[in-house]
């Protein structure tokens, strides 16, 4: 008879999940805060938002270049993070490379859950440990979000309290005039996880992305 350890099981399965692509440098960056004393009537509306049990999932924040919206993202972020409230943040940045960084938007929000959320990380070991295809080779927004975020959302025990994902500049991620860019993909789906989900989305008011969201 041969007994396997569960923590060496474990510690396999977690080496099979740092496999998934996690962006390098998307989180929020402190230094890019607001000024002190500044932007506080926008802060305390997303605040309510996010704390309001009947406000709407998705919250677009919209601006022209150099209003200010990305320093109000870094903000929320860092004010959420101070409480232990944040459950992901994703920084779209013009200079990085477009298509590898939209691919890495589920999987970093997958894992910052995981790192939350002890029965969401059990869930995703279950959804996609065993297929190598998934954690390597997906580069569709349809898998990577069915297989890293909703089934193992319903797999899960219920997160309790709002679940706060930042996602800034979504503008900057290259697709804003494609029909069916990220922009429209995340307007379809996001009204598919749970009613606890709260996500802010920054971006300047680009055609593509005000249709998709309208």
């Amino acid at each position: 008879m041969h007994c396997v350890n569960k923590y060496s099981l474990f510690e396999d399965m977690d080496t099979k999940l740092r496999e998934l692509n996690y962006a390098s440098g998307a989180r929020f960056n402190p230094e890019k805060r607001c000024l002190r004393e500044t932007r506080n009537r926008f802060l305390d509306f997303i605040a309510n938002w996010v704390h309001n049990s009947s406000s709407e999932r998705v919250l677009l924040l919209l601006g022209q270049t150099g209003t200010g919206k990305s320093s109000i993202a870094h903000e929320i972020s860092c004010r959420f993070e101070d409480i232990d409230y944040l459950a992901s943040s994703f920084i779209f940045e013009k200079d990085v490379e477009f298509k590898n960084r939209r691919l890495s938007l589920f999987p970093t929000i997958a894992l910052d859950l995981a790192d939350r959320y002890p029965s969401f990380k059990s869930s995703l070991r279950e959804t996609i440990g065993s297929r190598t295809s998934l954690r390597q080779g997906a580069s569709d927004y349809e898998t990577l979000f069915e297989f890293l975020l909703r089934r193992p959302l319903q797999l899960s025990n219920p997160i309790f309290g709002h679940v706060f994902i930042v996602i800034d500049a979504l503008d900057e991620c290259g697709v804003a005039d494609g029909k069916r860019g990220l922009h429209t993909f995340l307007a379809e789906h996001l009204p598919n996880l749970p009613p606890n989900f709260r996500i802010l989305i920054t971006s300047r008011p680009e055609k593509g992305i005000l249709d998709a969201f309208s």
